[in-house]
């Protein structure tokens, strides 16, 4: 995971161009909205974190009422957030959420696990207390929506895939993957975001097609579905470049490679 570059402490107007946004716009919409929640997100700079060999990426933090302003004046903020592929490898199945019908994008599509890196602001100091704050926001994410505990130890995962929500404008960045063993799987618990539970990779088909019984109107987030056929395609790399289901993995993709487009919701 790359570093955290802090370009700007409060995200203004003349701050707005550099996230790809219309000053004029956005900045009609924020003053006539008001939000009852707010928290900090960062926004990426734009173009930057698209370099395959950064080191660090530029963010601007921002309050919630801006992202909402953004999406109202026809922007798509560039919000880090941060997952993991978490999988299984002795019974072949991978953990996914199915999201709630109260989050603000994807109503009730499937996803990967993850959520917003949560930059420091004056009051609290979140994912920004460890040193390395994008691969600290993946695994809270992971903790808060399943109760699994992962070492935080950078040298463990050796993969990483960087993706743009591009109806959305999320930029991810998912840790490809990690296996938890028999003995340390416990039940995942429902958080406000959704409901977790493990598929088995036979049923991944079905669950894009929406023919699973337990996936009946359901759809998939874009950016999870094809996150998830990219580590299949590796041949499901563990946390340490190890591929204990390759095989099964790589044919599994090459079952839905064919229904990856059938799966995707609309924003």
């Amino acid at each position: 995971m790359p570093a955290v570059r802090l370009a700007g402490k409060v995200l203004n107007r003349q701050d707005y161009l550099k996230v790809g946004w219309d000053a004029e716009r956005v900045s009609h919409t924020v003053d006539q909205l008001k939000v009852a929640k707010d928290g900090a997100h960062a926004l990426a700079v734009s173009k930057e974190w698209q370099s395959e060999h950064a080191e660090a990426v530029s963010v601007y933090s921002t309050v919630y009422s801006r992202i909402v302003a953004a999406r109202q004046a026809g922007e798509k903020p560039p919000i880090i957030s941060c997952g993991a592929i978490v999988f299984d490898p002795e019974r072949s199945r991978v953990l996914l959420m199915r999201r709630s019908a109260f989050v603000a994008t994807y109503k009730n599509c499937f996803h990967i696990l993850g959520g917003n890196y949560e930059p420091a602001d004056d009051i609290h100091h979140h994912d920004d207390i460890s040193r390395e704050p994008l691969l600290y926001a993946a695994l809270r994410e992971v903790r808060e929506e399943t109760c699994l505990q992962f070492q935080e130890d950078s040298t463990m995962y050796r993969n990483v895939i960087v993706s743009q929500e591009e109806t959305t404008g999320f930029i991810q960045y998912v840790i490809a993957g990690i296996a938890v063993s028999d003995k340390n799987i416990e039940d995942v618990k429902r958080s406000g975001e959704g409901e977790v539970d493990w598929y088995s990779l036979s049923e991944l088909a079905t669950l894009i097609t929406g023919e699973n019984v337990r996936s009946a109107n359901a759809r998939w987030v874009p950016s999870g579905l094809m996150i998830l056929a990219a580590w299949l395609a590796m041949g499901a790399p563990n946390q340490y470049g190890r591929r204990p289901i390759a095989t099964e993995a790589r044919e599994t993709y090459r079952k839905i490679k064919p229904l990856l487009s059938q799966g995707f919701a609309e924003h």
